[in-house]
């Protein structure tokens, strides 16, 4: 079973990522780096959709890197050059596909502080290291200003999207690299150094495609469907949630965690949401409401992570006219149709193509800028630490009012 997963997971990671290659295993010769980013950015010139609406010079672009390149001398500077020239692109479809070393721990940030909020490693473990500590330094920097320098190696269409890609810099690099953190512990601060030099497992890399889609009842009047990718089966698991919530009074879908897959997933799950017939932003075709559609109030949870498939189905909610969108703006880039691409050298990686660069259609950018919520809501420390869910509680209290 866990193998057919596996087989199904990297199946997906191929077609939506490209292939995903370790710095280690990619062999170019020294003297072939110009040669290899000459072909990378003739690529980019000729097919990047977003060239002209973000004002990118695309010629002085290539003549700062390529003197840049020159003088480099070893693979790993070679490839930081590659990540930053492609950060300055301004669009997370636009990456370089490079596996990943790291550690089995994740982050969050909240009020400009950052927490652990998943913590598997043997060794922090073992040094009384929990979820909720906080991360103080890393390096011996404090945490915005080691934050704002990994930055430029991160690729987002919004300050708020290149912040929160950062975050996955903190426990994960494409080198094989060691770090040291010093974190607040409940028995006091503790420095830990760590060797990043084991393959990223899977459930850490993309963690938001291993529960797609569950719902549950929250009370006796609203439903609560989690959709945290668009990949797979999701749309039979939203169904089968769906069919036992429907006819509750209010439906919350939260999308907090959906950084997207396919979006004719979620053109399929509009159909149970939206009253009347819509066009999709991504596909411009025609979405008519099934016959069995949801008839009560639809509140939907975004945020930053709410991206590509997860962001144009919120779009499509929301242009539907029946939906109230609560949490933060999300990330900004609905895709414009990605493609792989592979260098003579073996270097895979993917830009938008789709020209020019699409427009919902009430007229929204699906490109650059956040949907903004009707009701911004963002986590406090407090809630944080008392596994309070701030969004959710402040929906289902705005629900109670709104009964009341």
């Amino acid at each position: 079973m866990r193998l057919s997963i596996l087989i199904s997971i990297l199946l997906i990671t191929n077609i939506i990522y490209g292939q995903l290659s370790f710095v280690d295993d990619i062999n170019i010769p020294v003297e072939n780096y110009n040669q290899n980013f000459k072909q990378i950015n003739a690529i980019v010139a000729k097919n990047y959709s977003h060239l002209k609406n973000k004002n990118i010079d695309i010629d002085s672009l290539y003549s700062f890197y390529q003197n840049k390149i020159s003088e480099i001398a070893n693979k790993e500077d070679y490839f930081k050059c590659l990540l930053t020239y492609f950060s300055k692109l301004k669009n997370s479809h636009t990456t370089i596909h490079l596996r990943d070393y790291g550690i089995k721990a994740s982050v969050k940030m909240i009020e400009n502080r950052l927490f652990l909020h998943k913590v598997d490693d043997a060794d922090f473990v073992k040094l009384g290291v929990k979820k909720n500590d906080e991360i103080l330094q890393i390096d011996n920097r404090p945490i915005i200003e080691w934050l704002n320098i990994q930055r430029k190696f991160v690729s987002a269409s919004t300050l708020d999207g290149e912040l929160n890609n950062t975050l996955w810099k903190v426990f994960n690099s494409e080198f094989k690299i060691s770090r040291t953190y010093t974190i607040k512990t409940t028995n006091g601060l503790k420095t830990i150094a760590k060797k990043l030099n084991i393959p990223t497992e899977y459930s850490y890399s993309f963690p938001n495609n291993i529960t797609k889609s569950n719902g549950r009842k929250l009370n006796e009047t609203t439903g609560y469907i989690t959709i945290n990718s668009m990949t797979g089966n999701v749309v039979k698991e939203f169904e089968a949630s769906f069919n036992s919530l429907m006819h509750l009074p209010n439906l919350i879908i939260d999308l907090r965690e959906n950084t997207g897959g396919n979006s004719i997933f979620s053109e399929q799950i509009a159909r149970y949401l939206i009253s009347y017939p819509t066009r999709a932003c991504v596909s411009r075709k025609k979405i008519k409401p099934k016959k069995n559609r949801y008839k009560g109030k639809l509140y939907v949870l975004i945020g930053v992570k709410t991206a590509s498939a997860g962001e144009s189905f919120a779009i499509d909610l929301l242009e539907s006219g029946n939906v109230k969108l609560i949490g933060s703006p999300t990330a900004g880039d609905t895709g414009n149709n990605p493609k792989n691409f592979t260098t003579d050298y073996g270097i895979s990686f993917r830009i938008p193509i789709r020209k020019p660069p699409q427009i919902s259609f009430n007229g929204f950018p699906m490109e650059g800028t956040g949907l903004p919520p009707h009701f911004e809501i963002n986590q406090t420390v407090e809630d944080f630490k008392s596994d309070t869910d701030t969004v959710l509680e402040y929906t289902l209290n705005y629900i109670a009012k709104i009964k009341g």
